[in-house]
């Protein structure tokens, strides 16, 4: 009787043991999904931020060019 006693209380350790590496593991998920999704976001936004510079600098691109054509036409027109 006194070895089966014994035994229950070693499972019992055990399975404390267990539960708190569980705990510890869902703990390092949890912190790691949070990583993830942080990487993710800032992914986000410096592809938002790339295509925004991009798009200003291909506006700002074609009022350079609507500039020169247009002194090129008035160079044109004077001679």
């Amino acid at each position: 009787m006194e070895q089966l006693s014994t035994e229950i209380e070693r499972l019992k350790e055990d399975k404390k043991q267990l539960e708190k590496v569980i705990e510890e593991r869902d703990t390092n998920i949890k912190s790691y999904q949070d990583v993830h999704q942080s990487v993710s976001d800032a992914l986000i936004q410096a592809q938002k931020a790339g295509e925004e510079t991009k798009q200003a600098a291909e506006k700002q691109a074609e009022a350079i060019i609507a500039k020169a054509e247009a002194q090129a036409n008035q160079m044109v027109v004077m001679r």
